[in-house]
């Protein structure tokens, strides 16, 4: 006879069984990882919506949440290692299938992009809900307004993604920007793709009241300080002729602070410009293009992943 526990466990293991012929493979495009994600539960979207009351909290569920359902494809190489030479190792690959396994969770903050980020929500969502709805469009060549169900899976093309081309992990690819800051002086940063620790770290660093100001006057969650910041590795003041450092730092409090009291507009201008010069082209890109029942005419309706998940959360 079955006991109460052992049918608990049964109906356990049969529902995550299930759940995982649900999963979706996945290529993170910066972090050059394969990876598989697996779908949300109703203890992940109560998760997200009591961490509601604070960004910084909500930020770091949603880390929490990413890592829960993603697992890493391991080679034959890391494989055979790893049964050699690391029985935990070994008994973790082994318990999720024999070709995927888990970093341990600081590391997966760290060594994976913002823009690797936007790719795990795109495919958790689209295994979780598949569509975002139907929604109100209107064209932009005869304004006709229509409504219309937008399937995730049709929202990622060839010029969605790019992969990041150079020959190191993203977070030791660190490129130069110098600005004049004076006749003798400049100011240089050490530009970067921020990882998702990063991104974490400056929201510890903005109020709720900030975020709330900067959607109300500029349409964006930071400020142009706080996005340099992010961006940024380490900022220096420079002697352009002797190339003494005079002062740096890598405190993005103190950066902040720094670009907030000393820097002008067009400086900052000077900076995003020059930076999304080398990185714009990481940008990841989900559109669907829609065809205006009425005039023909073939739209590109972009997605916004990120905007879409949490919309989707707090509207159950």
């Amino acid at each position: 006879m079955v006991s109460k526990k052992e049918k608990f466990l049964n109906l356990y293991h049969t529902l995550s069984q299930i759940n995982r012929l649900k999963r979706k493979e996945l290529v993170l495009p910066i972090a050059k990882k394969e990876v598989v994600v697996s779908p949300l539960s109703i203890g992940d979207d109560l998760a997200i919506k009591t961490a509601l009351v604070s960004p910084v909290r909500l930020d770091f569920e949603l880390l929490q949440l990413l890592y829960r359902h993603t697992e890493f494809f391991v080679s034959e190489d890391e494989l055979s290692t790893a049964k050699k030479r690391n029985k935990k190792k070994k008994e973790e690959i082994e318990k999720l299938g024999g070709t995927y396994a888990k970093p341990d969770e600081s590391s997966f903050y760290s060594q994976i992009s913002y823009f690797d980020k936007l790719v795990l929500m795109w495919g958790i969502y689209l295994i979780t809900y598949g569509s975002l709805g139907e929604r109100e469009l209107e064209c932009n060549s005869c304004e006709f307004k229509f409504k219309h169900d937008i399937n995730l899976e049709d929202t990622i093309h060839d010029d969605s993604l790019t992969i990041f081309e150079p020959e190191m992990p993203f977070t030791d690819y660190i490129v130069p920007v110098e600005l004049d800051l004076m006749e003798d002086y400049a100011l240089e940063f050490l530009t970067r793709i921020p990882s998702m620790a990063n991104y974490n770290q400056l929201m510890r660093l903005v109020t709720i009241e900030e975020i709330q100001s900067n959607l109300e006057k500029i349409r964006s969650q930071f400020s142009v300080e706080q996005l340099m910041a992010l961006y940024t590795k380490k900022m220096s003041v420079v002697n352009k002729k002797t190339k003494e450092v005079l002062s740096e730092s890598t405190n993005p409090q103190e950066i902040i602070t720094s670009l907030r009291d000393h820097i002008n507009i067009d400086l900052a201008a000077a900076f995003m410009r020059s930076y999304h010069d080398h990185f714009s082209k990481y940008n990841v890109n989900f559109y669907k293009n829609v065809e205006c029942p009425k005039c023909k005419e073939v739209m590109k309706v972009g997605v916004d992943v990120e905007f879409e998940f949490f919309r989707r959360q707090f509207s159950n």
